[in-house]
């Protein structure tokens, strides 16, 4: 978890209390969190002793699932992590990029694109998640084959501050000229 984030989160428990309780299912010797360890451990650090929260009886993949699905649904991952999240939850719920849309109100078209920008290089990668490069610029270089070229296009985003129509409109021009450098949509 971010630091700084469950420190804010913190300044916020202080001033307002915690809002949306945790989740919690009885456990042989006590209580096993489900949902929440960032208010959890907010709370901790704003000097409260207690925490509101929902008991709940759940199976064991039920829990598996919604663990997955909560770190999905929060705000703060980058387009990476999410991808990253995406790909366990698919591996270890045995999804379809179309019913992990349904359960996270995406489309399965979002899941596969997001899915997809694992596929970029590693520096492509981190410019994504230092914010130097956008999202949509990232999705769009995740539909080259060739890593020699996508390399290349990344170093123009950045050094010439190419916007991601123009990266699309390089693309399809691209495509129009040989079509083995283009990933095919799904």
């Amino acid at each position: 978890f971010d630091t700084e984030s469950i420190k804010e989160l913190a300044q916020s428990i202080v001033e307002h209390g915690v809002i949306q309780p945790i989740i919690v299912k009885e456990g042989p010797s006590g209580y096993i969190l489900v949902a929440g360890e960032r208010r959890v451990r907010a709370s901790k650090i704003a000097g409260k002793l207690t925490v509101p929260a929902i008991v709940r009886d759940y199976n064991s993949k039920y829990l598996s699932e919604l663990a997955i699905l909560e770190n999905l649904q929060r705000e703060d991952l980058t387009p990476i992590e999410e991808a990253i999240a995406f790909q366990k939850a698919i591996f270890n719920l045995k999804l379809t990029h179309e019913e992990l849309g349904k359960k996270i109100g995406k489309s399965r078209a979002y899941v596969t694109n997001i899915i997809g920008l694992l596929n970029l290089p590693a520096i492509v990668i981190q410019d994504v998640n230092l914010g130097n490069i956008t999202m949509g610029h990232a999705r769009a270089l995740s539909k080259l084959k060739d890593q020699e070229r996508c390399l290349t296009l990344h170093k123009r985003v950045v050094e010439e501050g190419l916007t991601v129509r123009d990266i699309e409109g390089i693309i399809r021009n691209l495509h129009k000229v040989d079509k083995k450098y283009i990933i095919p949509n799904e």
